[in-house]
């Protein structure tokens, strides 16, 4: 009898397994060798056939990570109870674990002869997630159709991949909204765009690197020399370009780069430590603060703190965005959002003012006044109520006119105005610590976030 049983199980597995369909190569991808271990194996949905979503745990990088893999080729991934049943378990145990969870999207939709319990079945996803979200690194791959309810769920995972040419994320059917949406990476319902599925996995391995979870760090032994000089500063004229210079290897794993490109945020390893990155990116609208950047800069924020990555925060702003569309957004609730953000970010943080840093949008972008630990300003930096052009007019509009020379007279007091806006000027006040040559940036940034290393 017991043989018997011994051979029904094993002709399951072997059922099983043959299902495994295009989960079978995501598992084979991401999984160091031989490590994959099964969860919910025999869980089968009322028609008698198993569960279209796959649960289960192993090794990447050595590391203890958790997935679970909706595989469309199965019954289109119809999603119901029984999957819900697996996906819980599997993030509970990931919390439990203190272990990242990726999660791979591909369902069309609800069971449909579930009914409503299908609809409960999606709640009961959606309320794990809020359960274990700061917790655990939560990392989505799109890799067919997620709509509905289960967009929302994708969306409420710390950061989402999506894979090129496949239906995408949304939350209305493109037959009811009139053909294909816009491209997931610029409506920002996607954080990273990969070319194919073995793109995606590719990035979501390089994530994982970076993410802390449990008692396993983001340290990496690093290859490159914490006291490289970077006198290259001085000419770079984005971003990324800024954060490339003092990045580890000129390393930058960027997350929404193709949405809302006045604002950059991402990851970067300094002396083999993980540090997430929020940039004014000057190239683009001189790096304004316009709503969807605080918004942007927000989220990525809350992700850092969650999980207790230190916080490196690059400034260099004109200050808002002068646009009627910005303020119908509305403005001051994207801005308000962005400053709890930053008051209530307990993680590592520190500032460096590298370019432009003018009004309201110096204080809200990781100011000394927020509780940031450490804030630098660059040699070069310019830190003011009003950007130089704009404040020479409105002060001294008048005299300029009169001059009998008024291009030379604004020249030389736009001169005087910029002396008066120094970075001197506000570490004289407190609110800068130091102001570094662009030759030892690196170098000081890498001090500083050693030394909050044991911050609590």
């Amino acid at each position: 009898m017991d043989a018997i049983k011994r051979q029904s199980v094993a002709q399951l597995r072997e059922m099983r397994k043959s299902e495994d369909g295009k989960a079978g190569g995501i598992i084979g991808a991401l999984y160091d060798e031989g490590t994959f271990a099964e969860l919910g194996t025999f869980i089968k949905n009322g028609d008698g056939n198993f569960e279209p979503v796959i649960t289960g745990y192993g090794a990447v990088g050595e590391r203890l990570v958790y997935t679970f893999i909706e595989d469309g080729s199965r019954e289109k991934g119809a999603f119901g109870e029984g999957a819900a049943k697996k996906i819980v378990s599997l993030l509970d145990l990931a919390k439990m674990n203190g272990a990242p969870a990726v999660g791979v999207f591909d369902s069309a939709g609800a069971k449909i002869t579930e009914g409503v319990n299908a609809l409960g079945a999606y709640g009961s996803i959606m309320r794990k997630l809020s359960k274990v979200k700061g917790f655990i690194p939560l990392i989505a791959v799109i890799n067919g159709i997620c709509s509905g309810a289960m967009a929302v769920a994708a969306r409420m995972f710390d950061i989402v991949i999506t894979v090129k040419d496949t239906e995408g994320i949304f939350v209305n059917p493109p037959s009811l909204t009139g053909g294909k949406g816009d491209d997931p990476a610029l409506t920002g319902l996607s954080d990273i765009a990969a070319d194919n599925i073995d793109d995606a996995i590719d990035m979501v391995k390089k994530l994982l690197e970076l993410l802390p979870s449990g008692s396993w760090g983001a340290y990496i032994e690093p290859q490159d020399d914490p006291n490289r000089r970077t006198p290259e500063l001085e000419t770079a004229g984005s971003a990324k370009e800024l954060i490339t210079i003092i990045a580890d290897d000129g390393i930058f794993n960027e997350l929404g780069g193709f949405n809302t490109p006045e604002m950059s945020t991402g990851f970067i390893r300094m002396n083999g430590n993980g540090i997430g990155v929020v940039a004014n990116n000057p190239a683009v609208l001189n790096g304004a603060l316009t709503p969807s950047a605080a918004s942007k800069a927000a989220r990525f924020i809350k992700l850092c703190a969650g999980l207790g990555i230190p916080l490196l925060t690059l400034v260099n702003t004109a200050g808002y965005d002068y646009n009627r569309a910005s303020e119908n957004v509305p403005y001051a609730s994207a801005l308000a959002s962005l400053t709890e953000t930053y008051t209530s970010s307990g993680c590592a943080r520190v500032t460096l003012v590298s370019g432009q840093a003018y009004g309201s949008a110096f204080t809200i972008m990781g100011s000394k006044s927020l509780g940031t630990d450490i804030v630098f300003a660059l040699e070069g930096a310019e830190i003011g109520i009003m950007p130089p052009d704009s404040a020479v007019q409105f002060l001294y509009g008048d005299r300029i006119n009169k001059s009998a020379d008024p291009e030379a007279e604004r020249a030389s007091l736009l001169a005087e105005y910029k002396r008066d806006n120094s970075p001197l000027e506000a570490a004289r006040g407190g609110d800068i610590d130091d102001i570094l040559t662009y030759e030892e940036t690196r170098q000081r940034l890498i001090s500083a976030f050693e030394m909050l290393i044991f911050k609590l």
